[in-house]
């Protein structure tokens, strides 16, 4: 984060002039347009609801997960990415390769390998969304997946790191560290 101050200009009680600077510069800061925060809002909720997606634990010693009715499986899979904004978005995820390998993006009917960024549509994979609510209709496939590398281990947690960009009056992101324990 920046630390940042502001100077108000005040003629006859009226405000006539507002600038927002960073302190360590002083360097002019950009007063973020409604629309904008509105977007990297609805985004962080998006990357929010990453945590349901996954649920990991050991079993017969080895890391597996587990969806909701199906059986245990040795890939994760997040089927919650979407673009939940009305302007394309660049989704980018790293993961430690000691625990996790063979990312793919599974688009459509094809998959591509998941080391590089993948561009979405705006609205592409979602229901709703406004800029504290988003959601899927139905549960899709995941968009990401990699496979758990087996063997017994001791880790207690899996992080990935996403970083979500976006152009509207300049170039904006969220990076996100999401961590699933392993139970």
């Amino acid at each position: 984060g920046v630390q940042e101050y502001a100077v108000i200009k005040i003629v006859d009680s009226q405000i006539k002039e507002l600038k927002l600077y960073e302190v360590n510069s002083d360097s002019s800061l950009e007063w973020t347009p409604r629309k904008s925060m509105d977007r990297v809002q609805a985004i962080s909720v998006m990357l929010d609801n990453l945590l349901k997606d996954v649920r990991l634990f050991k079993k017969d010693g080895k890391i597996v997960s587990q969806k909701y009715g199906l059986p245990d499986d040795q890939e994760i899979q997040l089927t919650s990415l979407a673009n939940p904004i009305d302007v394309p978005i660049e989704i980018e995820i790293t993961f430690p390769d000691s625990l996790l390998n063979n990312p793919v993006w599974n688009i459509g009917d094809s998959s591509i390998v998941g080391l590089s960024p993948i561009k979405l549509d705006p609205g592409e994979r979602i229901g709703w969304a406004n800029y504290s609510n988003v959601g899927q209709w139905n549960q899709q496939s995941g968009l990401w997946q990699a496979n758990l590398i087996s063997g017994d281990r001791s880790f207690k947690q899996i992080t990935l790191s996403i970083s979500v960009k976006f152009y509207d009056t300049r170039q904006r992101f969220i990076r996100r560290s999401i961590t699933y324990t392993i139970n």
